[in-house]
């Protein structure tokens, strides 16, 4: 056996072609993280104004020129309702998830007090004001990012209510591990219509929203459950209960209430 098919020249030829594939996979990885990290932010956005009502076929290519135009991102503690936005340069690059890593920026959530089955919860989060106008500032209604547990996976995405603070302008999902055709129908279109309009709040601000299998057409707080996903149609409630309550953004929701 010539030295060339020898081990330790096997052994040099192997470390070798692993330093350089290794080295490939990090530039490219390195490469690609501020294009994944923009998308990212695309689709948050998208999401944002979808559950707004502000994007229909003709404004997907102008997600960001929307967003400008009619959304404004506002960071709120939590505990209080207290709007913390000027601490903050860039209040759209604003992300809770990475900080709730060091123990100030999350609060443990007791059994009796996690609704949303999350464990865990921010202190500040982001809401999204829907503007009039890009030139009228006033409110045209309000979205909060909203996630609870499903059956199979946390369900994340946005709902938005009116400038009333009473019924829902939309919701949307934008991540999950549903079962397709069942508790995946969240991201449906008719299953996301059916909260247009849909009353959330009753007249002294509780959560009176229900998904249930029996619904009663006059009731505007009722929402049709999906067909065969009783445990995913369950963690949709929960979690607009959870997030429209005392331990989400119910206190900022009552400072908006009381400034009316």
């Amino acid at each position: 056996m010539s030295n060339k098919d020898g081990l330790v020249n096997t052994i040099i030829t192997a470390v070798v072609l692993c330093l350089v594939c290794s080295t490939i996979v990090s530039i490219t990885s390195i490469g690609l993280r501020e294009r994944q990290a923009q998308n990212k932010a695309l689709d948050k956005k998208k999401n944002v104004l979808m559950a707004a009502g502000l994007l229909d076929a003709a404004g997907a290519q102008k997600i960001s020129e929307i967003f400008s135009e009619r959304i404004e991102t506002r960071i709120i503690d939590l505990a209080t309702g207290e709007d913390v936005t000027s601490e903050y340069e860039n209040p759209d690059e604003f992300d809770p998830e990475p900080l709730m890593m060091e123990r100030e920026h999350r609060i443990d959530l007791s059994n009796d007090r996690d609704l949303a089955q999350i464990r865990q919860r921010e202190v500040r989060a982001p809401m999204y004001v829907i503007k009039t106008s890009e030139s009228d500032r006033t409110p045209a209604g309000y979205v909060f990012p909203v996630r609870g547990k499903g059956l199979w996976s946390t369900l994340r995405g946005f709902l938005a209510i009116d400038a009333e603070l009473k019924n829902s302008i939309g919701i949307t999902f934008y991540q999950h591990a549903e079962t397709p055709g069942l508790g995946g129908e969240i991201e449906a279109d008719y299953f996301r219509d059916a909260w247009k309009g849909a009353k959330i709040f009753d007249d002294k601000g509780s959560v009176v929203l229900k998904i249930t299998k029996a619904r009663v057409e006059e009731n505007k707080n009722e929402i049709d459950s999906l067909s065969g996903a009783t445990i995913t149609s369950v963690g949709v409630e929960r979690l607009v209960r959870f997030w429209m309550g005392a331990d989400g953004f119910g206190p900022k929701l009552q400072n908006l209430r009381d400034s009316k």
